[in-house]
């Protein structure tokens, strides 16, 4: 029978599939694994509730992310805090600068400028 003359019945996804299809997503499932658990063809799923899905996966992200930031402006958590430095402050490794924790959990950064570092002229330094 040709593909368009299907006397299928339409799929209809409740709103609690929906819901736990956004939730798979903030987990980090993978799209083809969500459709198996909810019984669909990816391609019907993501036509479906597509836009579910992306909101599942932002909200997983934000997640994270907002943990992440805790663990990494906490202090206790020293190579979080690089971490983040380095994705989210634009610090690169070329930079050298020296994150401590004392006993206390006071974190102290210090930045070790090289001998032979120049300061970028100002506007109002070049020729």
């Amino acid at each position: 029978m040709p593909w368009g003359n299907r006397k299928e019945k339409p799929v209809e996804i409740t709103d609690e599939d929906a819901g736990k299809a956004e939730s798979m997503a903030a987990c980090g499932l993978r799209d083809q694994d969500i459709a198996a658990v909810l019984g669909l063809a990816e391609s019907t799923m993501k036509r479906k509730i597509g836009p579910r899905l992306v909101r599942g996966r932002g909200k997983g992200l934000a997640s994270v992310a907002a943990t992440a930031y805790r663990m990494a402006a906490g202090g206790k958590h020293p190579t979080m805090t690089q971490f983040f430095l380095r994705a989210r402050g634009g610090w690169r490794d070329q930079e050298a600068a020296a994150i401590e924790v004392d006993s206390k959990g006071k974190v102290r950064v210090r930045v070790i400028i090289p001998p032979d570092y120049q300061e970028p002229a100002t506007p109002e330094q070049k020729p």
